[in-house]
């Protein structure tokens, strides 16, 4: 096993809580992980700029039966009051015969506020064309 740093540990407390907030449906508590001034860029779409847009794109996708886990980190490096994450994910949508996975790499930045909270200022995200056999990589 591991050992972390408690900064590492927070911030991959926080990874895991956007999980739990998307698969929950739950736009607010999602951008509560999110500064003001936050940058996505997911696959094959706009850039949104803003929490208050980010709760909009996330409240569009709470309706339907999506359900995300994160793969591994492969990268976890802090510098000061930024830190950034590169790693994967598997995001399953639909159900029955018509559900199907898919899995991505992503790159999320974290800034450290005044008042200690790390929170995402900037995440890209983009899908593979199929789900690895094994392990992924960079």
């Amino acid at each position: 096993m591991t050992d972390y740093t408690p900064e590492e540990k927070e911030l991959f407390d926080l990874r895991a809580s956007f999980v739990d907030y998307l698969n929950a449906g739950d736009a607010d508590g999602i951008v509560a992980t999110f500064a003001d001034d936050v940058v996505l860029v997911p696959p094959n779409s706009e850039v949104v700029v803003g929490r208050d847009a980010a709760r909009e794109m996330f409240a569009a996708m709470a309706g339907g039966p999506v359900r995300m886990e994160h793969g591994p980190v492969s990268r976890l490096t802090i510098e000061g009051s930024l830190a950034y994450t590169v790693g994967c994910y598997y995001l399953h949508i639909g159900e029955g015969e018509d559900a199907q996975t898919v899995f991505g790499r992503s790159i999320e930045v974290w800034r450290r506020g005044e008042d200690g909270q790390w929170l995402t200022v900037a995440d890209m995200w983009r899908d593979e064309p199929a789900v690895p056999d094994s392990g992924p990589e960079l």
